[in-house]
């Protein structure tokens, strides 16, 4: 992947600066996460306070343009940014693979006990109980 910085604007009052990069890359377009990481290692700055905004991928092309933003400190970037943009260029949190299979044995263990408790009526006795009631 081919990181080309095209523009770059001094935001003093949000404390940060906006960068407008070229990027080539093979396969399909890379993640937030991917681009985040390769463009703070380029600029020498921690992962923290940089921020993916957009990426506009170009159709039928292998090359994209990515607004990023940088910032000086966590606390304006907090400020700053909105939740969902922060929660995108966070990366997830990878679960316990023990703690999923007690989850998905107790279900199983639901499904067969239901059918055993309740007896499947058929048409023909609910017609009888009817005639023997009137």
């Amino acid at each position: 992947m081919k990181i080309d910085i095209i523009e770059k604007k001094d935001e003093a009052l949000f404390q940060r600066e906006t960068i407008i990069a070229k990027c080539e890359f093979d396969g399909a377009t890379p993640s937030i996460l991917e681009l985040k990481n390769r463009i703070a290692a380029q600029l020498g700055v921690k992962e923290d306070l940089v921020v993916v905004k957009n990426i506009f991928s170009e159709f039928g092309s292998k090359s994209g343009k990515v607004e990023v933003r940088v910032y000086k400190d966590a606390e304006s970037l907090k400020k700053a940014e909105t939740e969902k943009v922060i929660k995108r260029n966070t990366p997830k949190k990878e679960e316990k693979p023990a703690e999923e299979k007690p989850t998905e044995a107790a279900p199983a263990e639901k499904k067969e006990e239901a059918p055993a408790e309740k007896p499947v009526e058929t048409p023909a006795v609910k017609k009888e109980e009817k005639a023997e009631a009137a």
